[in-house]
């Protein structure tokens, strides 16, 4: 029966053969058409087609080695139809690890609207690799600038160093960036998904106009013990500090000195090291985490006092003895002073806020168009001093130093004392809506940002919540939060809560008194 069958089955295929031949008058004779993906072979005479199918490539040969500043190249074939398809390979990866050299110079092509960069290292792996004389603490140091037209900046890190954070003081900074030991110069490129900067790995040779590059300056490490007054309403209370020695969020519990007056310890903290105080939230991002800004220890004080409305708020104090005596930290009176001011010195509103731990003074106020100004003390003397560069809403005028506005708007106005000279630097002043439809701290984009009025005094914004939808109105370091005016379809907004969406629906915004008493309004859009 078996012997039938093949019989069958062979008499069947020679009928098929018979009759492609007779179809077609001829024997085929096939060529291969292929791209890149995929091959079939097509008859030369009467152009049947046979069903598309996938190469079979055969191994990668390597055409050309990648070097560290140029791509390398590689090629594979398919073993049936024989088509070659080649591709470019990435630039070898430089070496990373910790720097070996007593100084190693750092470059760092920074994006052009950065008005200064610093740099901030450490060492991920063992902070005692790094000579404690010349830890860094936040934010670091100001970076040299080497090339304007480049933004090219650069700076002395000591051996040890294997991690940086580059930059501008004001907001925005790198990822992580591993040091390598082949490449010297670090290209800032976009933000990522966090809105942190990205960065490559490049080759800087220095040449012999370049500019001596700003190293940091020995200190004298102490173990000293603080003291913090901390809001008795936090969770815990507890210490994230950095520098020759470092926590991961949100620190090590503070030791409890006196209960009637919420006083707390840490002993052996070395006298370089920032810290912050915080309430022990484990997401330190999230506006329900309680924390100061950061802080280090300024010369003659040893205690910190935090307020319990404003965790910002931090004074300064010397405990001794169970006395807690505060300290004044000093720093030159800077007043905006000019047309809007009626050029006097009488409005407290119009005194910069000092913060003597950062030696800077700042604030924020609504400048009009064509107003004159400048930042001095009640003497007009210690003038801060401006620079002009790369600025479309502010001008000199034609005599004298001062500034004309010539874009009304809010800004932020910060002098910084570091140097012998006050700088003044200004930058517009945000406003953003940002909450669980902005996963939260991802929303300080442009795109969420509320539109302020001519005068300075409101703000507005449109958007389409969910139910239970929770945000916050506020600047991008979580700060001049809204009150919210009774609504039906909104809770919370008291107090620096969130406010929390019980309607889902599309609202307008309106933020008034932005800059006095922030009051928020929410109504829906007109028809």
């Amino acid at each position: 029966m078996k012997k039938i069958v093949k019989r069958f089955m062979f008499a069947f295929v020679g009928l098929s053969a018979v009759v492609a031949l007779a179809s077609c008058g001829h024997s085929h004779k096939y060529s291969w058409e292929s791209d890149n993906t995929k091959h079939r072979q097509v008859c030369e005479e009467c152009d049947e087609k046979t069903e598309y199918e996938a190469h079979v490539w055969g191994d990668w040969v390597v055409k050309k080695e990648p070097t560290l500043d140029e791509k390398g190249s590689r090629e594979h074939t398919c073993t049936e139809c024989g088509k070659t398809v080649a591709e470019d390979t990435d630039e070898k990866k430089p070496a990373l690890g910790a720097l070996t050299a007593d100084w190693n110079a750092v470059y760092v092509q920074a994006p052009a609207d950065w008005e200064e960069v610093y740099i901030h290292y450490f060492n991920n792996d063992d902070a005692t690799a790094i000579d404690e004389k010349y830890t860094s603490v936040w934010p670091g140091y100001l970076m040299t600038l080497v090339d304007e037209t480049k933004h090219l900046y650069g700076y002395q890190v000591p051996k040890g160093v294997s991690g940086l954070v580059i930059h501008n003081n004001a907001g925005v900074q790198t990822v992580d960036v591993v040091t390598s030991t082949e490449r010297n110069l670090y290209v800032l490129g976009e933000a990522d998904g966090d809105g942190k900067i990205t960065f490559t790995y490049k080759a800087y040779t220095p040449t012999a106009n370049d500019p001596e590059l700003g190293k940091p300056e020995e200190v004298t490490i102490e173990r000293v013990t603080i003291y913090a007054q901390l809001p008795a309403s936090w969770n815990k209370h507890m210490i994230h500090y950095w520098g020759v020695a470092a926590t991961t969020w949100p620190g090590e519990e503070l030791t409890l000195v006196d209960a009637e007056q919420n006083l707390y310890k840490i002993d052996g903290l070395a006298s370089t090291s920032g810290f912050i105080f915080n309430d022990g939230n484990p997401d330190g991002e999230s506006p329900d985490c309680m924390k100061t800004g950061n802080l280090s220890i300024p010369e003659g004080v040893n205690a910190f006092i935090v307020s319990e409305d404003d965790p910002k708020a931090v004074s300064y104090a010397k405990y001794e003895n169970g006395v807690m005596t505060p300290v004044e930290l000093g720093l030159p009176e800077a007043w905006l002073v000019g047309s809007l001011t009626n050029w006097d010195f009488t409005d407290e509103a119009n005194k910069l806020v000092a913060d003597p731990v950062a030696k800077k003074s700042t604030l924020t106020v609504f400048i009009p168009e064509g107003a004159q100004f400048k930042v001095c003390d009640t003497t007009w003397g210690n003038e801060a001093a401006f620079s002009y560069e790369g600025q479309t809403a502010f001008a000199p005028v034609e005599t004298g130093t001062n500034i004309k506005c010539v874009t009304s708007g809010i800004y932020v106005l910060t002098v910084d004392f570091s140097d012998t000279t006050p700088v003044l630097k200004i930058v517009p002043y945000n406003v953003y809506c940002v909450g669980e439809h902005t996963n939260w701290g991802d929303g300080f984009v442009d795109a969420n940002k509320l539109t302020i009025s001519e005068d300075g005094l409101s703000a507005t914004i449109t958007v389409t919540l969910e139910a239970n939808d929770e945000f916050q109105i506020c600047d991008a370091t979580w700060g001049h939060k809204v009150t919210l005016v009774e609504n039906e379809n909104f809770s919370g907004g008291t107090g620096g809560a969130n406010v929390k969406c019980l309607t889902a629906g599309t609202y307008v915004l309106t933020v008034s008194d932005l800059l006095t008493n922030p009051t928020l309004t929410i109504t829906t859009p007109a028809a």
